[in-house]
């Protein structure tokens, strides 16, 4: 019998897990994250579907990201999948086109939930460190195995969209970046 973990059940009453999992997101008011982006954005639409309402759509955008925290006083690293919306992705891209900041996957970004009407996320380089990625970095990056556009669209790695497109016959190792 499985453990009971206060997930179980029906209603509205159990808290969602923080932690674990692929995917990093920023749940509550004046929560920030210090994260150091690994790959381009992945731009898509989702479908919100809520009962009685028109479906809504709904743009995205993900990076693959490096979570940096500390846990016990020490640095933890994590690699994960990043999602926002369009106001995060405005505030990198001005990032981006300021010839002080250029690419940022060269420098830290803290992510904060502000929930300040017109401004509901902030978006602040971070110009310790800078430069390229370490080789552990790099290296924990290529071992994650994530596949962006899988993880967004329902497969998490590179492994699972190649097993389920060869089991479908769609899987081409030429479309390959």
């Amino acid at each position: 019998m499985a453990k009971d973990n206060g997930w179980s059940g029906t209603g509205y009453d159990a808290e969602p897990s923080t932690g674990g999992g692929l995917y990093l997101r920023l749940k509550e008011k004046g929560e920030s994250i210090r994260i150091r982006l690994v790959s381009d954005p992945f731009r898509y639409e989702d479908v919100f579907k809520a009962e009685g309402e028109d479906d809504k759509i709904i743009r995205k955008v993900a990076w693959i990201v490096i979570h940096k925290t500390l846990v016990d006083g020490k640095k933890h690293l994590e690699v994960k999948v990043f999602q926002s919306g369009p106001m995060v992705y405005g505030l990198i891209k001005d990032l981006t086109e300021n010839p002080e900041w250029g690419d940022p996957k060269l420098y830290d970004i803290e992510v904060t939930r502000t929930e300040v009407k017109g401004r509901y996320y902030s978006v602040q380089p971070l110009p310790k460190p800078m430069g390229p990625l370490s080789e552990a970095e790099a290296e924990m990056v290529v071992n994650a195995n994530i596949d962006l556009a899988s993880a967004c669209l329902g497969k998490k790695t590179t492994t699972e969209r190649k097993e389920t497109e060869s089991a479908e016959g769609t899987y081409n190792p030429f479309d390959e970046e």
